[in-house]
């Protein structure tokens, strides 16, 4: 017996042919190199990159910050992040934890560490 969890299993194909499709949100797509970037999925849950190969940490920084800044800044390295990945061959990134929120409320840069899988 296989236990997996169902969220993370795409299609079930029995011995009698017949196929049960749980999730059609689990296809993670091709990337071909950084022209797919966009296609990278990111998640912030553990349980979503379960039985995926990791590939490698990166980490991303912005000069943006402060109150009105920061969030400009974290999505700067979101998008940086999901360049990076695509690079690799990846196709999901795992972001790790919260930017320091003090340092970027007092106006210091925002810095986004993720894994990156495929």
């Amino acid at each position: 017996i296989v236990v997996k969890n169902k969220k993370s299993i795409h299609k079930i194909k029995f011995k009698t042919g017949r196929e049960e499709v749980l999730n059609e949100s689990v296809r993670l797509p091709k990337i071909n190199g950084e022209e797919d970037w966009e296609k990278v999925i990111v998640t912030y849950d553990e349980n979503e990159v379960k039985g995926l190969e990791k590939i490698d940490n990166i980490q991303a920084k912005s000069g943006w910050g402060g109150s009105i800044g920061s969030n400009i800044g974290y999505k700067k390295c979101v998008n940086k992040l999901k360049k990076d990945a695509a690079k690799l061959g990846g196709n999901t990134i795992l972001i790790h934890g919260n930017p320091n929120s003090t340092a970027t409320a007092l106006g210091g840069a925002t810095v986004v560490n993720c894994s990156v899988y495929r």
